[in-house]
C-alpha cells in the first residue's frame, strides 16, 4: 500500500509573523504549506498546484479574502478558512465554508482544517460527560 500523500494547504496572510506562525503549525500537523502574502502571489500559487484547503486572511493589500475567492473560482480548493480580525458580521465571506475571528488559537485551526483536509487523522474533541 503507498503512502498517503499530505493533505496540501494554502495560507495566504499579508502578516509574514502569522503567516509563518500558521505554516510551521500546519507543518507541525504533517501537512504540505505553500503560502503567500497577497491575492496575487496566492493566484499564483493556485496556478502551480491544487490546495485541499485555503487559510485566508480578509485583509490583504491587493484585495480581500473574497476577492481571492471570486478570482479562484475554477481553481476552488475543496474547503476554505477565512481567518480575520473583523467582526464576523462586518466580512462578506462569500465563498468560505468557515469563518474564524483572529486571534484563533493555532490548534483549534489545525484542527479544523485536518477534519476536512485529512478525515482518516481527524482527532475527536467531543467533550467527555461527567
Amino acid at each position: 500500500m503507498a503512502p498517503s500523500k499530505s493533505p496540501l494547504i494554502l495560507v495566504v496572510d499579508d502578516d509574514e509573523d502569522t503567516r509563518d506562525l500558521y505554516v510551521v503549525a500546519f507543518e507541525t500537523a504533517g501537512f504540505t504549506v505553500r503560502a503567500a502574502g497577497t491575492v496575487a502571489e496566492a493566484l499564483g500559487v493556485l496556478g502551480q498546484v491544487e490546495p485541499d484547503v485555503l487559510v485566508a486572511d480578509y485583509s490583504l493589500p491587493d484585495g480581500t479574502g473574497s476577492t481571492l475567492m471570486e478570482s479562484c473560482a475554477a481553481a476552488r480548493p475543496r474547503f476554505c478558512v477565512l481567518v480575520t480580525g473583523f467582526n464576523e458580521r462586518d466580512v462578506v465571506a462569500s465563498g468560505f465554508d468557515l469563518v474564524l475571528t483572529k486571534p484563533v488559537a493555532f490548534e483549534a485551526l489545525v484542527e479544523a482544517v485536518r477534519g476536512v483536509a485529512d478525515p482518516a487523522r481527524a482527532t475527536d474533541r467531543t467533550p467527555a460527560r461527567s
